[in-house]
């Protein structure tokens, strides 16, 4: 009977019949289609996680943020956790939707950061600094957001704002006497990050920008030269 309806068909057509019956037959063999998990909410950088997986972002994400506040140098630039939400959206009073509800409101009044003139908020600091070298470099306290018009000969030893290297791999900018710290730390996190996938698609540690690495005893252009290869890489 099975033979008579593919009667005078092609094969190649009567085998794709064939295919698009089995994936019928095992479609209704599996049943509907299961729910997606739920989405958490991250107050500290914004993107959303499965429950199951939430814990350990969290706990990513805080020794991220803690990481690049204590590597600044000035301690009045340094911010503090924000907290997260009052109640865990585990709890029966408390759902996974008011706990994003109120994860999104601190994550926008305490997370996030604003650009001192527009007013405009980021997710972090190196989007703002990206902002702000086009709508107010000079409101901008850090010596690399200085455009490369005129230099200005600037000693880095006796410089009384906050001097910061472009770091290749991730674009932060730390101090210049705590790059070599943050420089390890990032990459351990590239090298862990890239273990996780297949061996085709894992990336190698990018090469470090060809300019000299500036010094103390060095001045301005040698610093801002450094960091516009970093910022290619």
């Amino acid at each position: 009977c099975e033979a008579n309806n593919f009667l005078g068909l092609p094969s190649h057509v009567i085998d794709r019949i064939k295919q698009e019956q089995k994936k019928q037959a095992k479609a209704k063999k599996q049943g509907p289609p299961k729910a997606p998990l739920p989405r958490v909410f991250c107050h500290i950088c914004g993107q959303t996680t499965p429950c199951e997986s939430f814990g350990f972002h969290a706990r990513k994400c805080i020794f991220k943020f803690e990481s690049a506040e204590s590597a600044k140098e000035d301690p009045e630039e340094r911010r503090t956790l924000p907290p997260p939400p009052s109640k865990s959206w585990g709890s029966s009073a408390f759902s996974i939707e008011q706990y994003n509800d109120e994860a999104l409101r601190i994550f926008n009044t305490q997370s996030c950061v604003s650009c001192p003139v527009c007013q405009r908020t980021f997710a972090n600091e190196v989007a703002q600094l990206k902002h702000m070298t086009s709508c107010c470099p000079d409101r901008t306290k850090d010596l690399l957001l200085v455009r490369d018009t005129e230099p200005v000969p600037v000693d880095l030893a006796t410089a009384s704002t906050p001097v910061r290297v472009c770091c290749y791999l991730c674009g932060q900018r730390p101090g210049i006497s705590s790059h070599r710290h943050h420089f390890a730390k990032c990459k351990a996190i590239w090298e862990g990050r890239e273990a996780k996938k297949g061996p085709h698609s894992r990336r190698q540690v990018p090469d470090p920008p060809k300019a000299p690495f500036p010094t103390v005893a060095e001045h301005g252009p040698a610093l801002r030269r450094y960091n516009k290869q970093a910022e290619h890489i």
